[in-house]
């Protein structure tokens, strides 16, 4: 296979971006149109897919980026999977496109998946090798419709499940009430720290970070204890600090969504007997 993922056709690639669809900073008014109509139209024809997924709008005129970049930084620490879209970018335009605070890379396929709009020099050869999603299935002068636009993203994150598997992110909390409450909390928090799990739920822990350990994680001390098991999932147990309540972080990953889902379940019945 030619060596088509460049920093050079990456270039050409968002060259050819900004000038397909115009900006206000490039054509002046003509760029604009008020009201957001057309996308509420499009978003019902849609069955309004942002309400299915875990997402934070932040809209506003100033300190967008500033709030947006926090509130992933938060999300990641708190031990979530954790996708950043900002716009605009200051020198380059992966800036807007982050997974776990990292930028897409110039020369992977992600760019190309996510943004290719047909002006890579792709050889017929090199396609046949190459699977490329949603926009490039198109002519670059094809009419786009919604509604395909739609299946073709579902059809499209299938495929990725298939191949890499379905991660799931689900949080279950354990109620202390009372005077006593905290000081229970407090025990468990410390039985945990002073007997190490070495398994939970029959899947073995490969490695423990207590946040409070500030000279390992290099960051200010917290109540939060990170399990990482065997095969990928992880489990974090920390009190909340409104709440009389421990709360407890399950990311799992199967095959499908159905296997994601039973090993919160074992994992979760596996700490009930230490939370409760």
């Amino acid at each position: 296979m030619n060596e088509i993922f460049t920093e050079e056709a990456y270039a050409e690639l968002i060259d050819a971006l900004f000038r397909r669809f115009p900006s206000f900073q490039k054509v002046g008014a003509g760029a604009y149109k008020p009201g957001i109509a057309n996308m509420e139209f499009a978003d019902q024809l849609m069955g309004h897919p942002h309400r299915k997924y875990r997402i934070i709008h932040v809209a506003g005129t100033n300190g967008k980026g500033s709030v947006s970049n926090m509130l992933a930084a938060v999300l990641q620490q708190a031990g979530y999977h954790t996708g950043l879209f900002t716009s605009p970018h200051l020198t380059d335009f992966r800036e807007r496109i982050r997974v776990n605070g990292e930028m897409i890379s110039a020369d992977s396929m992600q760019v190309y998946r996510f943004m290719d709009i047909g002006t890579a020099k792709i050889m017929p050869e090199d396609m046949q090798g190459i699977k490329h999603y949603l926009i490039d299935e198109l002519e670059p002068d094809e009419e786009f419709h919604v509604v395909r636009f739609q299946q073709m993203a579902k059809r499209a994150m299938e495929e990725i499940y298939a191949k890499y598997g379905r991660y799931l992110s689900k949080t279950d909390s354990f109620e202390f009430p009372g005077l006593s409450g905290m000081d229970k909390m407090a025990g468990i928090m410390t039985g945990l720290r002073e007997n190490p799990l070495t398994e939970i739920g029959g899947y073995a822990v490969t490695k423990v970070v207590d946040y409070k350990k500030t000279e390992e994680t290099g960051l200010p001390a917290a109540n939060v204890l990170v399990y990482t098991l065997e095969g990928g999932a992880t489990v974090i147990v920390r009190p909340s600090g409104t709440e009389p309540k421990i709360k407890t972080y399950f990311t799992t990953l199967g095959k499908d969504l159905a296997e994601a889902e039973a090993q919160k379940k074992v994992l979760a019945d596996a700490l009930k007997p230490i939370l409760a």
